[in-house]
């Protein structure tokens, strides 16, 4: 990144000495100068007092200047309107910036400072979390969580003045200024400094709370998190206000005017029921402050973030987990696909998590590029999710579970261009393919409700006649939450309607709340497998992936939530003649999970009477 200009260049720094550079923003008093800064090398281990900036850089192509001691110094517009924001009007500020601080041109100080960065963000005295420049919406969010007196009281104020016997004007104005502060709040939960993998440590590591920015105006996440969660209460009650104030007949303005304050209160609504933003913006901060057990846990939570490098969607979570860091330091010059061999072996064999496999997706076919062959099938698509397509399901009967598995260790042997995966496991069955769910919603609903008209005798001699359909039903519904919301005959009933209506998408703003709930369950169904287990005395049935074959083997290790599926590659080693295996995908298997305990089934007994053995996984 060719981002210095002019003549500036960099001391070197000294790693054995933990040096890092610390970036002094030097006073303006009106606001409006040139950014001007100056660099000086300190070394952490003389606990220096300074603060740390987490932001996003922005756009890398569009460049401004600044002064770095008093040379020009080509910055990303975000990060020169951070400094704007940062800089105090009479006393200089002390701060570590990634963008600066660290020569982004220099492969080899770049291989020894982001092994520090966690140690910056851990040994500063605040980090300041910067999202962005401010908008008037923001504003208005901003104001009304400083008036807060307590819990709601900001925002009922407003709600209390509607109810005065004020002008028309008035009440939509509040009403619009209510809107504004929704629209600011979403705003900010939806800002990219939320989205890149890079601020997802540097967030977490402080021991306190950083403090978030928009523009020049300071915040806590708490009190933005506590607006957001009541904010879907407060829309009713304003729906109904402006259902009592009626446009002036004839007045064209006024009745455009309340129809588009109808149509934002509308959308407001339905932004925040539907796509539920602080659902995604507080759930992996809210986890990670309260600490991660796994590196599997910590690539789980941040498969959405982004980054402009692919080896950073490892690099900048190590920080997180003890270890990893020494066993594969930091280093540019592997290929990301080989950082993500190491990862994939620090989790299996040192961390023993064996339900990574069921964490994430695999890549279908060869793929990547290790020392010039494609990289294993058992290392998984750390960029695809399980619980982000819907299909992570229940764990499985903790009988089946042995978390210590002292005796069947995994490990890892070479061949001449391949790396073989030792994973002990006990066999579940073969699959037996029957059919796979169609695309559209609807023939969806028409799958599931064939399959509980067929003979129970079809879904293996291990299923009882007796609860077939309600076996049926929620093993296609298990992905979600029905099950403890809704019964049976009234999903059957939903079905059912689904089933017959026209459209391949059922317009959900008239149906009720079982129907709607399907609406938004059954689409992740779209292209899976449905197929039955051979090649197991009890027999059985379940859902996998949409590219699990006829014949695949499903195995289950005493360290996983669900199987997985192996597929014979073809390759024997001529010494031993032993199957090798390709690691496919995740299969969900009915009948064996914790929930189903009360009512056993013979395929969890035969199962749990099986051997481990060692498949060998290329």
């Amino acid at each position: 990144m060719d981002h210095p200009s002019g003549s500036f260049s960099y001391s070197p720094l000294n790693p054995e000495a933990a040096e890092i550079r610390l970036l002094t923003i030097l006073p303006d008093k009106n606001g409006k100068d040139p950014v001007r800064c100056t660099l000086q090398t300190v070394s952490l281990n003389n606990s220096p007092q300074f603060e740390a900036l987490s932001y996003v850089w922005g756009n890398v192509v569009e460049k401004v200047e600044i002064l770095v001691d008093d040379i020009p110094f080509q910055v990303t517009t975000n990060l020169e309107a951070a400094l704007k924001c940062l800089r105090h009007s009479r006393k200089k500020r002390l701060i570590w910036i990634d963008f600066i601080c660290i020569d982004q041109n220099n492969v080899k100080e770049k291989n020894t400072q982001l092994p520090l960065m966690g140690r910056i963000y851990k040994d500063a005295i605040s980090v300041v979390a910067w999202l962005g420049p401010i908008n008037p919406n923001m504003e208005q969010a901003m104001s009304m969580i400083k008036r807060r007196e307590s819990n709601l009281a900001g925002i009922l104020q407003d709600v209390r003045q509607m109810t005065r016997p004020w002008s028309r004007k008035n009440r939509r104005d509040t009403i619009g200024s209510i809107l504004d502060a929704v629209q600011g709040f979403l705003d900010i939960v939806s800002a990219p400094y939320w989205g890149r993998i890079w601020t997802f440590q540097e967030y977490y590591l402080p021991d306190k709370l950083p403090v978030c920015m928009v523009g020049n105006i300071p915040f806590t996440l708490p009190a933005v998190v506590d607006l957001g969660l009541h904010f879907p209460e407060v829309l009713t009650p304003l729906m109904e206000d402006l259902g009592k104030v009626a446009p002036r007949a004839g007045d064209a303005a006024d009745i455009e005017n309340h129809r588009k304050l109808q149509t934002r209160l509308k959308e407001a609504r339905q932004r925040l029921e539907q796509s539920n933003p602080m659902q995604d913006f507080a759930h992996d901060i809210a986890a990670s402050r309260k600490g991660l057990s796994s590196f599997a846990d910590v690539l789980d939570l941040t498969v959405q973030r982004q980054c402009y490098n692919p080896h950073d969607r490892f690099y900048a979570l190590y920080s997180m987990v003890d270890g990893v860091q020494k066993k594969y330091p930091v280093d540019y010059e592997y290929t990301a696909d080989e950082v993500a061999l190491q990862i994939t072996l620090w989790i299996l064999v040192y961390e023993g998590v064996d339900f990574v496999f069921n964490m994430f997706h695999f890549y279908d076919g060869p793929h990547g590029n290790i020392l010039g062959s494609p990289s294993p099938s058992w290392v998984p698509n750390y960029r695809d999710s399980t619980s982000r397509t819907s299909f992570r399901y229940k764990e499985i009967d903790k009988s089946l579970q042995d978390w210590e598995q002292k005796d069947y260790m995994t490990n890892l042997s070479l061949l001449p261009g391949k790396y073989v995966l030792r994973f002990w496991a006990r066999r579940v069955g073969r699959t037996r393919i029957v059919y796979k769910f169609p695309e559209e919603t609807v023939g969806i609903a028409r799958r599931i409700l064939d399959a509980v008209k067929a003979p129970a005798s079809e879904w293996g001699n291990g299923v009882d006649e007796a609860n077939i359909t309600e076996r049926l039903v929620w093993a296609f519904l298990a992905h979600g939450q029905m099950q403890q919301t809704f019964a049976i005959d009234a999903i059957l009933n939903a079905l059912e309607q689904l089933s017959s209506s026209s459209d391949d998408v059922p317009d959900s703003t008239q149906s009720s709340k079982l129907v709607k709930q399907l609406l938004r369950d059954l689409p992740s169904l779209a292209g899976r497998t449905v197929f039955q287990l051979t090649d197991c005395p009890t027999g059985g049935f379940g859902i996998g992936i949409g590219h699990i074959q006829e014949g695949d083997l499903l195995i289950l290790s005493g360290k996983m939530m669900n199987p997985i599926a192996l597929r014979d590659s073809g390759f024997r080693n001529t010494e031993e003649d032993v199957v090798h295996y390709r690691m496919v995908g995740n299969a969900f298997v009915e009948g064996i999970a914790e929930d189903q305990k009360e009512n056993p089934t013979p395929l969890l007994a035969e199962i749990k009477g099986g051997k481990y053995e060692e498949f060998l996984i290329l």
